[in-house]
């Protein structure tokens, strides 16, 4: 006789079938797995559910007490650029239309490059979607001129991880965003999006380097 599906995998097995009266009937009847973390890279249900289309299914989950901005308990980044990363339009529509912030303090929590990166997936839409999810942020004031640098990464804006890549029509479209209609300021932009994909793609310690060369050992700060 099969064992039956512990609560967690009725739940994702539920959100991913868009049943939505299964969906409020689990949480009703345990209502601990509202406040929960999942084993879907330490987020929330509701994490889970921004990485499927339907927004009928996310809709339920923030009625129900689903916090839009609880951040994933590994990473912090909410649910927003799960939806990103999906390319997910109008699962991230309704959640910038009801409060959710886009958290770009790292580059893990950014939705915008979520939404660069996103595309890679097998079961990923069009690439053009995310051209649409990009824009999309854009338009709902992103702070699209953050830049990292960490262990992973040098220099690293939106323009020049869009590079990095293959996103050269996302890129192309923050550096418009970012510089207006001054082509030489786009083409410049561009350019050096081009020198940090490259250096962060090839030799980032190098890279590093040339950027941030060690100070010699007895040099005083200017």
């Amino acid at each position: 006789m099969d064992r039956p599906k512990e609560v967690p995998a009725q739940i994702w097995e539920a959100i991913a079938d868009e049943d939505i009266d299964e969906v409020r009937r689990l949480f009703r009847e345990n209502p601990q797995e509202i406040n929960g973390y999942t084993y879907y890279a330490g987020g929330t249900y509701l994490h889970y559910a921004a990485s499927h289309p339907s927004v009928a299914i996310v809709k339920a989950l923030v009625d129900i007490g689903f916090e839009i901005n609880k951040p994933g308990s590994l990473d912090g980044d909410v649910a927003l650029t799960n939806a990103c990363a999906a390319g997910h339009y109008e699962v991230a529509r309704y959640l910038l239309d009801h409060g959710s912030v886009m958290d770009v303090s790292l580059s893990i929590r950014n939705p915008l490059f979520s939404c660069i990166s996103g595309y890679v997936s097998h079961e990923a839409p069009p690439r053009e979607t995310f051209l649409t999810v990009a824009r999309l942020l854009l338009d709902r004031g992103i702070d699209a001129g953050a830049r990292y640098t960490s262990k992973t990464m040098v220099d690293m804006d939106a323009i020049a991880f869009a590079w990095m890549w293959g996103r050269r029509d996302i890129a192309r479209m923050i550096a418009e965003h970012l510089q207006g209609e001054k082509e030489a300021a786009i083409t410049r932009a561009l350019a050096e999006a081009e020198t940090v994909a490259v250096g962060n793609a090839t030799s980032r310690e190098k890279f590093r380097r040339e950027r941030y060369p060690p100070r010699r050992r007895g040099s005083k700060r200017a």
